[in-house]
């Protein structure tokens, strides 16, 4: 049991009608429940100490980027209503079900690992691309793990996955997935000329407190969670590591098994999306 809130921070997914309608939603169920709820979109002048949680409304995307704009500072609640949605715990389905239960503190916070490059801003719930800032360029990329070199390979450049974002950018690469329960990180090559790997693998499961060092022959760009508004341009050795930094998730559940029957229905819900999206409303809808 956690302490039920009274003031809400709301960021929902920007010029989508159904995020609009979703939010309009939810802001009236919670405010007719005694619970103050503060739309934003400008950070700039909010004080997140007057919050309790925040909520995105969108699909995985609004939520990691309000986490970027909010940090571990509180949790965020995530409320399904794009096309794909894994990190979001509810939907409409049992979005009364899942309000009542915030209401009345019925949910536990889920410490989320994140991960950063040292000396700079950038930091990452799901994910860490490098590459090159040249359009249609390779990298020449070495990798090596606690001062050992564990592959190198000419590509597109390389991610580096968090658990919980094993599902997302990594998964699209031939990445494994990852238990958010376990306590390792997932290096995979994006893209390359499989005669070039020193070891042929699509990936690589490390310890969470590795040292890793990146090195290429190029300046490597930086994008965390695909925020391209927050890419960074690096030099040719770049190291990565556990944040300190957690990102703080609601969850109704404290079943393991809950992880996987969320993904599993997010799954399939995204099937049916993109059945209406290519095959029945054309490429454009």
């Amino acid at each position: 049991m956690e302490h039920p809130p009274s003031r809400l921070l709301l960021r929902k997914r920007p010029n989508h009608q159904g995020a609009a309608l979703l939010a309009e939603r939810v802001t009236n169920f919670l405010k007719d429940k005694g619970i103050e709820v503060v739309e934003c979109d400008d950070f700039t002048e909010i004080n997140l100490k007057e919050f309790d949680f925040a909520i995105a409304i969108g699909g995985d995307g609004t939520l990691l980027r309000l986490f970027h704009k909010i940090k571990g500072n509180i949790p965020i609640l995530g409320i399904k209503d794009g096309s794909y949605g894994l990190l979001m715990e509810l939907s409409e389905e049992n979005l009364t079900e899942g309000l009542n239960k915030l209401i009345m503190g019925k949910f536990w916070i889920e410490e989320a690992t994140t991960i950063e490059i040292p000396k700079t801003k950038v930091l990452a719930l799901n994910e860490i691309l490098l590459s090159t800032p040249k359009i249609g360029k390779a990298l020449k990329i070495r990798v090596s793990v606690d001062g050992t070199i564990v592959n190198g390979f000419l590509g597109d450049g390389l991610l580096i996955s968090t658990p919980l974002g094993s599902l997302a950018y990594a998964l699209s690469e031939g990445g494994s997935s990852i238990d958010p329960r376990a306590n390792v990180l997932e290096i995979v090559p994006v893209n390359p000329w499989p005669p070039s790997m020193l070891v042929p693998t699509s990936s690589t499961i490390i310890p969470m407190d590795s040292s890793l060092l990146i090195e290429a022959d190029k300046t490597m760009l930086a994008v965390p969670d695909g925020c391209i508004e927050e890419c960074v341009l690096l030099d040719r050795r770049i190291k990565i590591r556990t944040s300190r930094e957690k990102a703080k998730l609601i969850r109704f559940s404290t079943s393991p098994n809950h992880h996987y029957s969320r993904i599993i229905k997010r799954i399939s819900e995204a099937k049916k999306v993109a059945e209406k999206r290519f095959l029945k409303e054309g490429l454009l809808s």
